[in-house]
């Protein structure tokens, strides 16, 4: 069986990885050379729409696994399965709920889905007003796909007023929704609730942890990911709660005919008065998805397969437990330092993401060429081998949270 992974980041190389592990011939389009210097195959090609289907066809697929939610708002999933191809991924339409998320708070207030109070601003004074309704910290999010750098808790109205008017004054230029979502802070835990919906039903993956700060202790600003620990152990009382949530989300999509074949993430808040949802991903998280799938890879295989081939899948059974360590370059997340990278030791348990091959060598091209995995049978075992293989890459400007797993210990 052939299978084509869509993508050139770490959530897409674990992926891989499993695949390949478990005997399948494996593609990844484009990938990026750090995959093909860990024996990965690839087939660089330019992000475009046109360009990713043509290779991703030539292969001739069994199945398609579309990692970026960007792939998916190009109405690659739609031109794949009219083809008659098998995929893992959400429509153009479904891709709003993470893309716009104007879109997605409208789609919870319909459907009564509780999320933290919000307003919807469009103009300068709107925005004033808004913000004059809530207590700091306040929160501002951008509407559209921002690569999880898009979010910001700002302590001061003049800091909001500031974001939000760059945002307003570029006249919501390139995005779909024109209208910028001021939020109540809501505190609490948050959770990462990784979902894979299948024929209209669904199984939730085993919880993960993820840190979004750039800085230890939830300081600094948001990022793509910092660093993730699996699985996470919750109460029952909880997970209840969560499934119903979960099922409610579920039930909504089927209604508006929004429903797919693939994974949905749901930032949730546990706070003092419930719990509620912060956002929607139509995809896997990253480095969430670098977490969990190597605790369990042949049954995240079984997984994939089963959903593609329209059954109910068994749920991941991971063993032991694992982090998710992401290294960024200095000016992380908005800038990076060109440098070489080089390992020290194998390659295992390193999955790359912004690196390019120069001249023979492996170079960074973006805020985080990397992201590493220790394992164990304990928390404790899994941060120790996390920073242990952090200190066999090395580049210039390296840096990455000290406190990743910490709270567990």
């Amino acid at each position: 069986m052939k299978i084509a992974i869509l993508g050139a980041g770490a959530r897409e190389h674990s992926i891989a990885k499993a695949f390949i592990d478990s005997g399948f011939d494996t593609l990844v389009v484009p990938g990026n050379d750090g995959m093909k210097w860990s024996g990965i195959p690839i087939k660089k090609v330019q992000e475009t729409a046109d360009e990713i289907l043509d290779a991703t066809i030539s292969f001739a697929p069994d199945i398609v696994i579309v990692g970026p939610t960007e792939y998916m708002v190009l109405g690659i999933v739609d031109k794949l399965k009219a083809k008659g191809i098998k995929v893992i991924g959400a429509t153009s339409k479904s891709a709003m709920l993470e893309a716009d998320k104007v879109f997605a708070k409208e789609f919870m207030v319909k459907h009564s889905i509780p999320t933290p109070r919000f307003r919807i601003v469009h103009t300068l004074s709107q925005l004033e007003r808004a913000l004059k309704e809530f207590e700091p910290p306040y929160v501002i999010k951008i509407p559209t796909l921002q690569g999880g750098k898009g979010s910001f808790i700002l302590p001061t109205i003049s800091e909001a007023l500031d974001i939000g008017a760059k945002v307003i004054t570029s006249g919501f230029e390139g995005m779909w929704s024109e209208g910028l979502v001021v939020e109540e802070f809501t505190p609490g835990e948050e959770y990462a609730v990784q979902v894979l919906i299948s024929s209209g039903d669904y199984v939730i993956l085993p919880m993960v942890w993820e840190y979004q700060r750039l800085y230890d202790h939830g300081r600094g600003p948001n990022t793509g990911g910092m660093g993730a620990v699996a699985p996470i152990r919750i109460d029952d009382r909880l997970f209840g709660l969560i499934k119903d949530l979960v099922g409610k989300t579920i039930k909504a999509m089927l209604k508006e005919s929004l429903a797919y074949e693939g994974f949905l993430y749901l930032g949730v808040m546990a706070a003092n008065n419930g719990i509620k949802v912060l956002e929607y991903n139509v995809r896997l998280g990253d480095p969430e998805t670098e977490a969990i799938v190597p605790l369990d890879s042949a049954g995240f295989v079984r997984m994939i397969k089963d959903t593609a081939f329209g059954r109910l899948p068994e749920n991941l059974k991971p063993f032991g437990a694992s982090v998710a360590l992401s290294l960024v370059s200095e000016g992380a997340p908005y800038h990076y330092t060109d440098s070489v990278l080089k390992i020290v030791g194998s390659m295992e348990n390193i999955y790359f993401d912004h690196v390019q091959e120069e001249e023979g060598m492996l170079h960074v091209s973006g805020w985080r060429p990397c992201v590493v995995v220790g394992k164990g049978n304990t928390y404790n075992e899994a941060v120790k081998e996390a920073y242990k293989k952090a200190e066999e890459v090395i580049f210039e400007g390296k840096f990455y949270r000290r406190d990743i797993g910490e709270s567990l210990l």
